[in-house]
């Protein structure tokens, strides 16, 4: 799942909210371009309620890394820091693309 980055914050808070996402990568014309998670989004709707009405783009971060669906977990993990909490991780063979955060390597490790 992603956002437009046109869309209006409120479809990206809709979304995560469905979804129980706490981060979205936001597109433009289905290209990644940015994204979302719920820390920042907490602190700018805080800042300014109004921000609801506001394009996503004027409040997105920068895009997760990418990685190929062969990349090793333990390199993974490496990707994920404070300032990327998720990898986007692509299928070429299916071309899908999947959000790993630090719960799935929680998991894929236990």
């Amino acid at each position: 799942f992603a956002v437009e980055a046109a869309r209006p914050v409120e479809d990206a808070i809709r979304v995560m909210s469905d979804h129980d996402f706490s981060q979205i990568s936001i597109t433009r014309a289905g290209r990644v371009i940015g994204s979302l998670n719920e820390s920042h989004l907490y602190n700018e709707f805080v800042r300014d309620p109004n921000v609801r009405h506001k394009p996503v783009e004027a409040i997105m971060q920068h895009a997760f890394p990418f990685a190929d669906v062969s990349t090793p977990v333990e390199l993974l993990s490496t990707m994920i820091t404070p300032e990327n909490p998720a990898v986007l991780v692509r299928d070429f063979k299916t071309e899908k693309t999947f959000i790993i955060t630090r719960s799935d390597i929680i998991r894929v490790l236990m």
